[in-house]
């Protein structure tokens, strides 16, 4: 990554999936950060400057759901426009968290 400050946060519960993905990140040379907790997800998205090239959210955190912590750290800013925090992607396996987010 051009920015060495800059890594990769996977909010997901620990599991072979996230441990690979992990590991496959690691072996490009890219910083891994991982959480469980949804409290510690939620607080990232909402730091002005954001510490993560990109969040991966999955499922199974603790304490607040990922659909929930994307869009309770989204702010208003002056003039009414979102602030969006860091490249998210959010995977998951439940048709009502796409139609929640209207994909």
């Amino acid at each position: 990554m051009a920015d060495e400050k800059k890594s990769i946060l996977i909010a997901e519960r620990e599991s072979p999936w996230r441990a690979a993905l992990v590991e496959a990140l690691e072996e490009e040379g890219i910083r891994v950060e991982t959480t469980e907790d949804g409290t510690h997800l939620c607080d990232v998205l909402a730091q002005e400057e954001q510490p993560h090239a990109i969040v991966i959210i999955g499922e199974g955190l603790k304490d607040v759901c990922a659909v929930d912590a994307l869009f309770s750290t989204m702010r208003v800013q002056s003039g009414g426009a979102l602030r969006r925090p860091a490249p998210v992607l959010v995977i998951t396996e439940v048709r009502a968290d796409l139609e929640y987010l209207r994909l």
